[in-house]
């Protein structure tokens, strides 16, 4: 969910906005820096987790404290220089910051470290699919209502999965296991 959002934010950020209103459209570009930023942290967790489930809380508090002293300082500085802007710059900083303290101390922890390289990487590949699509569609569609946003952030979402159905073995072996729960 956080490449196809972060790709979808890129191309209708300012639609999505306008959703809440005309004034709105201005955050699309901070939108999209917050959703890095949480791209980040959501793959800083997963490192958390296996640091604290390694019994190792230690290691996750002195991670935390410099991470949170950095988010205060950018945020200090960054939001007196540029405004919110800067608060979401200083929050994406800290986010990639918490990522590679924390990916470097499981690698440290518990040694060579693989990444599903492949299957992220069939995640961008389908991300770009839906990404060119959702373009070409806002593109040709004239005009821009919640309706048409709403229609094509669906669109985005079914060519997102049904290339990732088609490409990734992994992804249809969980979906259809989770579809075969119900």
């Amino acid at each position: 969910v956080m490449f196809p959002g972060f790709v979808g934010a890129l191309i209708l950020g300012p639609d999505l906005m306008r959703i809440y209103g005309s004034e709105f459209t201005t955050g699309s570009t901070v939108l999209l820096i917050l959703i890095f930023a949480r791209m980040a942290n959501s793959v800083a967790e997963v490192f958390y987790s296996t640091i604290f489930a390694l019994d190792r809380p230690d290691i996750g508090f002195r991670i935390a404290i410099p991470v949170m002293g950095t988010n205060l300082v950018l945020n200090f500085m960054l939001v007196s220089m540029i405004g919110w802007y800067g608060a979401a710059i200083a929050t994406a900083a800290t986010g990639t910051i918490n990522l590679l303290l924390c990916y470097a101390t499981v690698k440290y922890l518990i040694g060579d470290l693989k990444l599903p390289t492949t299957e992220i990487g069939k995640q961008l590949v389908a991300c770009f699919v839906m990404g060119g699509i959702v373009w070409i569609l806002n593109t040709v569609i004239s005009g821009s209502s919640i309706p048409i946003t709403i229609g094509l952030v669906m669109a985005g979402a079914i060519v997102y999965t049904s290339v990732l159905i088609g490409i990734s073995l992994r992804f249809r072996r969980k979906l259809f296991g989770v579809m075969k729960s119900f």
